[in-house]
C-alpha cells in the first residue's frame, strides 16, 4: 500500500503519496484531484521504481496559503518539493493541469528531471478548445453537471449507484429573462432565455448548453460560460 506521509518544504507544508524504491519519479497530479489519482499507477511503477505524489498547493492535506497560484510557484514547490526528500534528479510525470506544471518544471530546472511525461495537458498555451477549465465557475451549472453525468453513466451501464455519490440539491434556474454571458476572452454574449428554449442572436436553441457550443466552437456538452450576469431571480428546479 501507499504511504502518506507530510514534509515540511521551504515554505510550505507537503502531504504526499510514496511506495517502492529504485530510480525516483514524481507524478504530479490533475485539476481538481489529488494525489489519490495515481493510486493505480503508484502500484504498478513501484515495483521498479521509487514513486512519489504530492498534492500540490491547494489540494489534498498539503498547505492552503490562499494566495494566487503561477506556473512559477507550483513548478518551485515540486523544485522544494524534491529538495525536502533529498531527491536531486527525478523523472516527472504530470497529468492535466500538472503536465502544465511539469513542463515549467523541466524547462526551469532542465539539470533536475531525468525524463519528463506529459499525459492529456498542455504545456505553454491555453488553447479555446480547453477553455472547459473556466465553466465550473459558474454558478449553478456545475452542480447541475453532475446529475447529468450521473445519468449519462447509468445509461451506459445499468447502474443506479452512482446517484448516491453524486446527487446534488436541486439548483434555481431562471424560465425567463435575459442572460449576459462571458467568455473565457471577456467577450459578452447577450441571450434570452425563454419559457421553452434560448434565443440568441435571432435564433432559437433548446438549451444554455447548445448555445455555448456555438459560442465557443467546442463539441463539448457540458456548460461553457466563464461568468453569467444579470439571471432572472424567478426560479425553479434545474433540469437537464
Amino acid at each position: 500500500m501507499s504511504s502518506g506521509q507530510l514534509v515540511q518544504t521551504a515554505d510550505l507544508r507537503m502531504h504526499y503519496l510514496q511506495r517502492g524504491t529504485g530510480d525516483p519519479v514524481v507524478l504530479i497530479h490533475g485539476f481538481p484531484e489529488t494525489s489519490y489519482s495515481w493510486r493505480h499507477q503508484l502500484a504498478a511503477l513501484s515495483e521498479h521504481y521509487a514513486v512519489f505524489a504530492p498534492d500540490t498547493r491547494g489540494f489534498g492535506q498539503t498547505d492552503k496559503p490562499g494566495t494566487r497560484v503561477t506556473r512559477q510557484i507550483l513548478a518551485q514547490d515540486v523544485i522544494n518539493f524534491m529538495d525536502a526528500l533529498g531527491l536531486e534528479r527525478a523523472a516527472i510525470v504530470g497529468h492535466d493541469w500538472g503536465g502544465i506544471v511539469a513542463f515549467k518544471l523541466a524547462i526551469d530546472w532542465p539539470h533536475r528531471v531525468t525524463r519528463l511525461a506529459l499525459l492529456d495537458t498542455l504545456c505553454t498555451v491555453w488553447p479555446r478548445l480547453a477553455q472547459h477549465g473556466y465553466w465550473f465557475k459558474a454558478e449553478p451549472f456545475p452542480e447541475e453537471f453532475k446529475p447529468s453525468v450521473c445519468r449519462m453513466l447509468e445509461r451506459a451501464s445499468g447502474d443506479t449507484s452512482s446517484r448516491r455519490t453524486l446527487r446534488t440539491r436541486p439548483v434555481a434556474r431562471a424560465t425567463t429573462g435575459t442572460v449576459l454571458i462571458r467568455d473565457w476572452q471577456g467577450k459578452s454574449h447577450h441571450v434570452t432565455v425563454l419559457d421553452r428554449g434560448v434565443l440568441y442572436r435571432k435564433k432559437n436553441y433548446r438549451s444554455l448548453s447548445q448555445v455555448a457550443r456555438v459560442i465557443t466552437g467546442c463539441r463539448w456538452s457540458g456548460p461553457l460560460f466563464f461568468g453569467l450576469r444579470g439571471r432572472s431571480k424567478e426560479g425553479s428546479r434545474g433540469t437537464r
